[in-house]
């Protein structure tokens, strides 16, 4: 998680400091202090990755001498409380590259040098091997003078830039307050460093706000120093260490009290969620007993129109018997009288078309119609093995569609007389064109005989489920008879009444 870091200190001789000694330790060189007659040698010092110093005269960048500028700015400030120099320390999102963290760094020193007309020396370290590895920071000094080019391009500090200026002088001036100053300063990172993380397709992002500001219910920390960090690290407890894993318990329990807020909350969406499940359960298992009804009340109304239909079809069946019967032949002259009962063979035959029809007396090809093609790979039409054979056109039990894809217009769920019936005409079947063998006997059996024949012959035994599936069959194609039956009966004429004689007068 990239984590934001900026803080502005002075260098000032109030404190026994001086802007060379800062410079030589911050960019690892060596410089001479001429105010103090001293060399500042850190040569020997390790971690530092990167640093220049320059300035901007007339928009354009140019460098200059570590040694002549901080010995220029100890020469200008004649009080002995005299601050010569200003410090930026800022933390360098470690997710970035080196690459990417140089050119972050150079781009924010050119804005400060450009918005304050100031000299610019800064230096980026890396982290040191015993300390945390994420931490990269850079230390930038600037001087507190304005900073020109004069005659030979010597340096030239004028006047105090407004960072240094009091709040007094500033407002006077109708300029904002230094702490203003800073806060833009710290926005303006932020922002720079984003635009970083973001161009290298990183997530994380840094806030220049407080955790107050921000709306975030977390104590912040305090940056504990090189020092403190040291005697941390050899196990000597300091009143800074001390405050910040005081302030990391809190947070933690204000973490766990706001995981448990939310647990509760969830709670009550869940309790909520529950009762309206349990509402609509209790609608669709009404609304359940509502459909049943009514399914109970479609069922009687079918049975009702069922016994309407059979009860009609029986008046018709009647009354065209009636039509139909025929008439006594009145005798016209004496002579043998001719008997008009049947004959044994016509009686019989009259018995059996009297006889009902069972499902297991009709051919196998009623029951079990199996679609078939009169052309390979061409299903026009959908027609059955009984009708192409009657029609002596050949056989396939292959089908493809448009896209050339093989189908099965037979593909469903079949039970096991069905199922042996068809899997034995695709054993029966050409394993390159899929013509069924018309001249076998399977085929012939399949198309002539009935069931009771054709399970005898082949020993077939009928489960239950096999059973009730003939009889459905067979309903159906005795409703489908019916029906054909009573749209094809002939149309009744009305009889013209016989004209009465007129009666003879006497």
């Amino acid at each position: 998680m990239a984590i934001f870091h900026l803080n502005t200190s002075t260098i000032s001789r109030k404190s026994g400091r001086t802007s060379t000694a800062a410079a030589a330790y911050r960019c690892g060189g060596i410089l001479y202090d001429e105010r103090t007659d001293k060399t500042h040698d850190y040569t020997n010092k390790k971690g530092v990755v990167f640093s220049e110093c320059f300035m901007f005269e007339k928009g354009e960048k140019v460098y200059l001498d570590r040694q002549r500028v901080w010995n220029t700015a100890e020469k200008v400030e004649k009080r002995i409380d005299a601050r010569t120099a200003r410090e930026i320390i800022i933390n360098l999102p470690y997710e970035l590259d080196e690459i990417n963290r140089a050119e972050l760094v150079q781009e924010f020193t050119e804005y400060l040098a450009k918005n304050y007309n100031v000299a610019i020396d800064f230096a980026i370290h890396e982290p040191s091997k015993d300390g945390d590895q994420r931490n990269h920071h850079a230390h930038i000094l600037m001087t507190t003078r304005t900073a020109t080019l004069g005659e030979n391009n010597s340096l030239v500090l004028g006047e105090k830039t407004n960072l240094e200026l009091s709040n007094t002088k500033l407002g006077k001036l109708g300029l904002p307050k230094t702490q203003d100053q800073i806060i833009n300063l710290r926005e303006r990172w932020a922002t720079m460093a984003n635009d970083y993380l973001e161009f290298s397709h990183i997530d994380d992002r840094i806030d220049h706000r407080s955790y107050a500001e921000q709306g975030i219910d977390k104590l912040p920390t305090k940056k504990l120093g090189s020092k403190t960090v040291q005697a941390e690290r050899d196990d000597i407890q300091t009143p800074k260490g001390d405050y910040n894993r005081l302030v990391f318990e809190i947070n933690v329990k204000r973490e766990e009290l706001k995981l448990y807020e939310r647990l509760d909350i969830r709670l009550d969406r869940s309790n909520i969620f529950i009762e309206q499940a349990d509402k609509i359960i209790v609608a669709d298992e009404q609304r359940s007993q509502r459909n049943q009804q009514r399914i109970i009340k479609t069922n009687k109304r079918i049975e009702s129109s069922k016994q309407r239909i059979d009860s009609t079809e029986r008046k018709i069946s009647e009354y065209f018997e009636s039509i139909n019967r025929p008439k006594p032949i009145a005798p016209t002259a004496p002579g043998p009288i001719t008997q008009n009962t049947p004959t044994p063979p016509q009686q019989v035959a009259q018995e059996q078309a009297q006889k009902p029809l069972t499902a297991y007396d009709r051919k196998v090809c009623d029951i079990y119609p199996f679609k078939a093609t009169n052309a390979y790979y061409q299903p026009q039409t959908v027609p059955t093995i009984d009708m192409l054979a009657e029609r002596q056109q050949p056989i396939h039990l292959r089908f493809l569609n448009k896209q050339d894809r093989e189908i099965d217009p037979n593909s469903r769920d079949m039970l096991p007389i069905e199922k042996r019936i068809f899997d034995t005409f695709r054993t029966l079947t050409d394993k390159t064109t899929h013509k069924l063998k018309e001249t076998h006997s399977f085929v012939k059996d399949y198309l002539t005989m009935t069931m009771n024949e054709f399970t005898a012959r082949y020993k077939l035994d009928l489960t239950q489920y096999d059973r009730n599936d003939i009889e459905r069959k067979h309903n159906k194609i005795l409703e489908n008879e019916r029906y054909e039956n009573i749209m094809n009966k002939p149309q009744l004429t009305p009889t013209a009444k016989p004209q009465e004689q007129p009666k003879p007068k006497i």
